[in-house]
Order: structure tokens, then sequence, then C-alpha cells
């Protein structure tokens, strides 16, 4: 079974049994964000973390859900910061790199 966000209980394999699988659900704020194809990049880069789910991209903001085990807060905003956007400091976020995020550069954002 699976805790999401201390309300939600979800069952996973592992092994041929269901194990316990601690989760935590994180919403950030992210600077630098302006389209539809910064969505789509963000949430890329979220999905590519193991032990994560993205539940939802907008423009200037994301959240997920990640298992304690496989990731971090940190880990997550590292991949934004390294999509080329800013996850905005957050007690949550305490001791992630908080990077420069897009500055109109192009960075492989349609909105350049």
């Amino acid at each position: 079974m699976v805790a999401l966000a201390n309300a939600e209980t979800v069952p996973t394999v592992g092994d041929e049994h269901f194990s316990e699988v601690s989760m935590q659900q994180l919403t950030m704020a992210i600077n630098g964000m302006s389209c539809g194809g910064c969505v789509t990049n963000v949430r890329k880069a979220l999905g590519a973390l193991s032990g994560t789910r993205v539940d939802a991209v907008t423009v200037g903001s994301a959240t997920v859900t990640y298992d304690e085990s496989k990731t971090t807060p940190a880990a997550i905003a590292q991949a934004v910061t390294d999509a080329g956007y800013q996850p905005v400091d957050s007690p949550a976020m305490a001791g992630a790199a908080m990077g420069a995020g897009k500055t109109g550069t192009g960075g492989g954002c349609c909105c350049g």
C-alpha cells in the first residue's frame, strides 16, 4: 500500500507481494515558465525522476507525489533547475539548489 499526502492508500506490487511505501506530495512555485512548452519541459524533467509521479504542472507551479526512499525535495528542485527554470525557495525545498531560471535565452523553450 502507498500512502499519498496522508490521505490516500494505493497498493503497489513488489516481488509478488504488496509493500508499504512512504509517499509525500510536494507543490512548488516555479519562476521562468511562460507557456505550454515550459509546462511540457518541466513535466518531462519531473517525470524522469525515479520515485516520482507528476500530479500537475501549470505555468508557474508543479505538484508531484514522491517516494521518500527514492528521491528528495532537493532532487526534485534540481530537476526543475536542470530543465532551466527556478523553483521558488520554500521550507519544503530546504537544501535544494535554486538556479537562475529562464532568462529569455531560449534553452529549448519555444518562447525563446
